[in-house]
């Protein structure tokens, strides 16, 4: 019986010692991962604002486009040409704002699959388990 608990104890302490090895090993993974799902956290906030103000732009170059329609066929020169301004201007920063978008969501999936091999790398932890592997000699209680 003392021999037994002497034999967990020993595989207890290995493992400890096995596992707090893999965790210093992997602390500078550990802290890597935490910063960029900060980033990617921050980031999301940001790229659901730029999403709003695009669509927001998306509607208003709508609504411009139809008054520039109806401007147009009323016959409406002066104020068609003075509304094109605007409207190229609004055209102009939506087209920046969309291009922002995309190098964003980019940046963002490029950060996910960076953490994702991260965790996936620092994850993983190897034990010993005690099997006991039958030996010669050894014999069977009889019945």
């Amino acid at each position: 019986m003392k021999r037994l608990l002497i034999f967990i104890l020993a595989f207890v302490f290995i493992n400890f010692i096995l596992w707090g090895a893999q965790e210093l090993y992997y602390m500078g993974d550990k802290s890597k991962i935490k910063e960029i799902e900060t980033f990617l956290d921050s980031e999301e906030q940001s790229i659901n604002a730029l999403k709003t103000k695009i669509e927001y732009e998306d509607s208003m170059l709508d609504q411009m486009e139809k008054q520039l329609d109806s401007y147009k066929a009323s016959g409406m020169v002066q104020t068609y040409n003075n509304l094109v301004s605007i409207f190229n201007q609004s055209l102009d920063t939506y087209k920046f704002d969309l291009s922002m978008y995309k190098t964003k969501i980019d940046n963002y999936n490029a950060k996910v699959n960076e953490v994702n091999v991260l965790i996936e790398k620092s994850g993983k932890r190897y034990y010993i388990i005690p099997i006991p592997i039958p030996t010669k000699g050894l014999r069977g209680i009889a019945k």
